[in-house]
């Protein structure tokens, strides 16, 4: 039987995490920066850019991060320290670099998109939380993602707060030419009708 991949993260995990210095400078920076709950490890996102992927290792948090965004330079994806462990303390003393970094390539698009998800979740009158960005359905190796053949991703997931909970998956479109090519609305409403068919949910 397939084993059934999940979204979260241990209570230890979670303890460490409140206790970092990571965890502290994230509640400080709320009104740009948002998280994201992985399979066992955490996203911190920036611009819905992933500026560090968030793990727990042999009692410690370990972070990793793409090198473009502290140094501003475009790596091939076999480049060997495209991807390296990074210190929390570094990440927070070169935070104004990784933003300088992420703004120079990011769209409208995703900083609405994170506009977006940051504001709603701060209005108490919201009727929606939105609690996942650019989600993407995991699988536990390629030849099941092949088998599956579904390669779709959803900009936001929310959940409404009152009962019977409805959860909505949104893709946001910015600017008057945003629907058209082949990641246009057709592309997005067929990958809608994979995710349900397949039961992915």
């Amino acid at each position: 039987m397939t084993e059934k991949i999940t979204r979260g993260i241990s209570k230890d995990f979670a303890d460490e995490f409140i206790k970092s210095d990571l965890y502290r400078f994230y509640t400080e920076n709320k009104h740009e920066l948002i998280i994201g709950v992985r399979n066992n490890y955490l996203n911190l996102y920036y611009n819905c850019d992933s500026i560090a992927k968030i793990k727990y290792t042999k009692g410690s948090i370990v972070c990793e991060i793409d090198k473009y965004y502290l140094d501003g330079k475009h790596y091939d994806s076999k480049g060997k320290e495209k991807h390296y462990v990074i210190s929390q303390n570094k990440i927070i003393k070169q935070y104004n670099d990784i933003k300088i970094n992420s703004n120079a390539k990011a769209t409208q698009e995703k900083e609405a998109q994170a506009k977006l998800v940051i504001l709603n979740n701060e209005n108490s009158n919201s009727n929606w939380y939105c609690l996942d960005v650019e989600y993407v359905k995991a699988f536990n190796n390629q030849y099941e993602k092949e088998k599956a053949n579904f390669n779709g991703r959803f900009d936001i997931i929310a959940i409404s707060k009152n009962k019977p909970h409805r959860v909505a998956l949104i893709e946001l479109k910015y600017g008057n030419k945003a629907i058209g090519g082949t990641s246009g609305i057709y592309k997005h409403i067929d990958d809608f009708i994979k995710f349900i068919d397949k039961y992915f949910f």
